[in-house]
């Protein structure tokens, strides 16, 4: 084989491998804000409901969760029996190890406190504690509000169970947790206001 023949097949076989080189340059700039914009798809995940992202729509709930206990002067009311957040706190050993995990049981206790409650009901049979959160709506112990905030609360608990790699940080998991306290005390105070009302007024003593 001559030199011409020898260069006639080499070039070919070097010309992609060098203009992907000279394109890999051109784009070099641009990579990393591709990476990012992939990053950004990947920490969404789809599930029954649409697009979610845990940290906005966190965020989302958190907001209308202080307007409505501005609105209803509870604040206060609703955080007196929260425990603080000690080193040894279960919940925050488990947040620590796996934020979605955290989520999940989160909920979990959040449902239990209502379905505690669900005598008060006798004739709905449904594990589905949204039942008995309608049903306290119905019977005007809460207003259409909470019932949308359980709603949210727990298409996010969705998030956390269906979403192959959902983006909770540790922080995110308390504050889901903190969402779920102040919605049971609001279920609280629900369940008491239905047992005062099917007891009746107390009849005051006689006046001498």
């Amino acid at each position: 084989m001559d030199f011409l023949t020898f260069l006639s097949k080499i070039i070919p076989a070097l010309a992609w491998p060098a203009a992907t080189t000279f394109f890999l340059l051109l784009l070099k700039d641009k990579i990393g804000d591709l990476a990012l914009a992939l990053a950004a798809r990947i920490k969404r995940a789809k599930f029954p409901g649409g697009e979610i992202e845990f940290a906005e729509k966190l965020d989302e709930v958190k907001k209308e969760t202080e307007t409505l206990e501005a609105k209803t002067e509870q604040r206060e009311s609703a955080r007196k029996d929260d425990e603080p957040i000690t080193a040894d706190d279960p919940y925050l050993r488990l947040a620590e190890v796996s934020p979605p995990a955290a989520v999940l049981e989160a909920f979990k206790q959040l449902r239990a406190d209502i379905m505690e409650n669900r005598h008060y009901f006798p004739n709905i049979k449904s594990s589905d504690a949204m039942a008995y959160v309608q049903a306290l709506h119905d019977a005007n112990a809460i207003g259409a509000d909470i019932v949308q905030l359980f709603a949210r609360v727990r298409n996010l608990r969705n998030f956390a169970v269906h979403a192959r790699n959902p983006d909770i940080s540790l922080s995110q998991a308390l504050e889901y947790r903190e969402l779920c306290r102040t919605l049971s005390n609001h279920f609280a105070q629900a369940f008491a206001l239905v047992e005062n009302v099917r007891q009746g007024p107390v009849d005051e003593p006689p006046h001498f």
